[in-house]
């Protein structure tokens, strides 16, 4: 019964963890150690929220981390 009102709200969280994945160098060489330098590990936060109706979608996320912020808004439009 939930499932199918109109209309239907989502909300969404999340939480991952993102090892390093840069090239690292790790001979004798002091330019390619200063080059390529090893990374971090990130830990991102992942929410977003939607809401449906008969016929139209629309939803929102984030993807928050120390490095980058992303966000995406999409919609679809059934018929």
């Amino acid at each position: 019964m939930f499932l199918t009102s109109t209309p239907l709200i989502a909300v969404r969280g999340g939480l991952w963890h993102d090892p390093d994945h840069r090239f690292r160098y790790e001979g004798d060489d002091p330019f390619a150690r200063a080059l390529y330098q090893p990374g971090e590990d990130a830990l991102h936060i992942n929410i977003g929220a939607g809401i449906a109706f008969k016929r139209l979608q629309i939803d929102v996320g984030a993807d928050l981390s120390d490095a980058v912020d992303q966000f995406a808004l999409s919609a679809i439009y059934s018929f």
